[in-house]
């Protein structure tokens, strides 16, 4: 059985797969398969996928579903690895040790989630910020604060606590990550680990993808409506003094 999974869901992604998966390819660390679910894409992307090499591809299926979490949880269910990585067909591994450096990070104690850092890129690779901080579970009251793409979860989270929330369009990761909180062990990896393109779900339905996480904050913390409002007027304020500082420069 492979240590990892890489679960990847596509839907019309003809301009991006090949390169996630040469990224892959170049991977220094080897012990993992690679899980691609499709929505039905309507460009070339199954046709690209069909056209790698033979073994490539663990499993590869392209039917209609749900939306990307809805893709995820069929990824988990023939998911054979210890530790599964979702990553979007957006997005790629900037160097051939990404995997390595987080699989030494997830050997290192009994963690069951670890995360790095991801850089944000526009579509011609050109850097735009660096998020992603170490995994504080009660801090998940205030939004996402880790760079949820690359990050390695322990399949016992999974048995513990269940699958993504397919009600979710965008917030399906930070809701899983709520109801996985009391039992995360987490580790952290103070290095970019993967680079992510800006052109994806969350970044072009701000609103939405705002609205979803105050509704999972709201739903499972104590005080959730209190801490779902402070959320909001954070990152309003945020928005705010950054249009500010871009009118003055």
């Amino acid at each position: 059985m492979p240590e990892l999974s890489v679960i990847i869901a596509t839907y019309n992604v003809e301009r991006t797969i090949e390169r996630l998966l040469d990224s892959l390819a170049l991977q220094a660390f080897r012990d993992f398969e690679i899980i691609v679910i499709d929505g039905g894409s309507r460009d070339r992307s199954c046709e690209i996928l069909a056209a790698r090499d033979a073994g490539e591809l663990a499993y590869f299926v392209s039917e209609p579903d749900e939306g990307i979490y809805d893709a995820w949880n069929k990824g988990v269910k023939v998911a054979r690895g210890e530790w599964f990585v979702f990553i979007g067909a957006d997005d790629y591994l900037p160097d051939a040790d990404c995997l390595q450096r987080m699989a030494d990070v997830a050997a290192a104690g009994r963690l069951n989630y670890v995360c790095g850092r991801a850089q944000l890129v526009d579509s011609d690779g050109r850097r735009v910020r660096i998020y992603g901080q170490p995994m504080r579970p009660m801090a998940l009251r205030g939004g996402m604060m880790v760079a949820h793409p690359g990050s390695w979860h322990s399949r016992v989270l999974f048995e513990r606590v269940g699958n993504f929330d397919t009600r979710y369009r965008i917030a399906g990761d930070l809701d899983f990550l709520i109801r996985a909180r009391h039992i995360l062990v987490p580790g952290f990896l103070d290095a970019v680990i993967i680079d992510v393109e800006n052109a994806g779900v969350s970044y072009a339905n701000f609103s939405r993808s705002v609205a979803e996480a105050a509704h999972t904050i709201r739903r499972h913390f104590v005080f959730g409506t209190l801490f779902a409002a402070y959320f909001m007027a954070n990152l309003r304020l945020r928005r705010l003094a950054k249009r500010l500082l871009m009118i003055r420069a």
